[in-house]
């Protein structure tokens, strides 16, 4: 086997483990995502099957809160299979607050300046 049918047919078989995971059919999949029978199959078997096939199913797992980086790497066990929402809420919450700190230290700066362009400007008059 070549490296690209190794490749195809990892994905294909993470595919078909959240496929089974969402109990959904191949069928099912294939109405879902408007794809043509027997797309589902060729591409679960790494068979082939189209780029655009394969990009509308991993965003059609990807909507369902799927990390695509997971179906795609080869080594994906850095990667979450699937997102966690509180978990995304908690990390754009904390990204949030250091922005936040961020801009407040700024207006903080900007703020120590002001007064003293103030103390300046009272001297001279």
């Amino acid at each position: 086997m070549s490296q690209e049918t190794d490749y195809l047919k990892m994905v294909g078989e993470r595919i078909r483990l959240i496929r089974k995971e969402l109990q959904i059919t191949q069928q099912k999949l294939e109405e879902d995502t408007g794809l043509n029978p027997p797309t589902v199959q060729r591409l679960e078997n790494g068979k082939g099957g189209t780029i655009p096939a394969l990009i509308t199913i991993l965003n059609y797992f990807h909507k369902k809160g799927y990390n695509l980086k997971w179906f795609i790497l080869d080594n994906n066990s850095n990667e979450l299979k699937k997102y966690n929402s509180l978990v995304d809420f908690q990390i754009d919450k904390i990204e949030l607050k250091e922005a936040t700190q961020s801009l407040e230290e700024q207006i903080h700066e900007v703020k120590k300046h002001i007064n003293k362009i103030n103390r300046i400007i009272n001297k001279i008059t």
